[in-house]
């Protein structure tokens, strides 16, 4: 994750969740005013939550002057040593699993949002929603009604 000082980013990283998924936070623009503000406000964050995750990866914080070519080969080293860990703990090839399996499913929500308007999605789609909203059906039952719908008319393999 890249910040900079001046930009209120340590308190949008705080209210974006950021914390809790960045492997590297990198601090540039570290000759500006308030950089060290940047750093401290994100060391005290990560230390509310202890942020290190379950296998001990503590999240480094580098200081980098992108303008002057400083910081840049901590940031690559900081990188290198966390894909280094990831792959010593089996983390590296669950988190492309995880990656990967999230590809395919919007793949398939892609496919499937495609199927449903070539079946006139729309109009079925407005149909269930209007025996929701008269209590004839609850929103999982015609869920179930219009998978069950684009599902039958798939084509198979």
């Amino acid at each position: 994750m890249l910040l900079a000082p001046g930009m209120g980013d340590g308190i949008q990283a705080a209210k974006a969740g950021i914390l809790e998924v960045a492997d590297v936070f990198v601090v540039n623009k570290a000759d500006r005013d308030g950089a060290d503000t940047v750093v401290r406000d994100l060391r005290y964050m990560l230390s509310l939550g202890d942020r290190r995750t379950d296998d001990g990866w503590r999240v480094p914080i580098v200081k980098t002057i992108a303008a002057k070519g400083e910081g840049a080969d901590e940031v690559v080293s900081e990188i290198e040593r966390h894909g280094e860990w990831l792959a010593g703990n089996g983390q590296l090839q669950s988190r492309r699993r995880t990656r990967a399996g999230g590809e395919v499913e919007a793949i398939a929500l892609t496919a499937l949002r495609d199927r449903l308007g070539d079946l006139g999605g729309s109009d079925a789609l407005d149909a269930l929603a209007a025996r929701v909203v008269a209590g004839e059906l609850d929103p999982y039952a015609a869920a179930d009604e219009l998978v069950a719908a684009v599902t039958a008319a798939a084509p198979r393999s």
